[in-house]
């Protein structure tokens, strides 16, 4: 228990899943978001939302074009 804690409070415990996370860094490359935004879910999410008058208006970064169609 107390070597845990000791690699915890030295940041070694951390190291093996900060190596995984920059080698999943590409999914946040600009190419990546601009399929990710092209997925049918995304394409769905604001008229989804636009049919739900109780929420607050929300729209995600990149589709306020999306969402001013969808209205029309």
């Amino acid at each position: 228990m107390r070597k845990i804690l000791a690699e915890i409070r030295n940041g070694s415990f951390a190291r093996p899943g900060s190596k995984k996370m920059k080698r999943a860094a590409p999914t946040s490359s600009p190419r990546a978001k601009r399929e990710q935004s092209q997925h049918p879910i995304e394409q769905l999410g604001p008229k989804l939302r636009a049919m739900m008058p109780f929420l607050q208006p929300v729209i995600a970064p990149g589709l306020e074009n999306k969402a001013a169609a969808s209205k029309k």
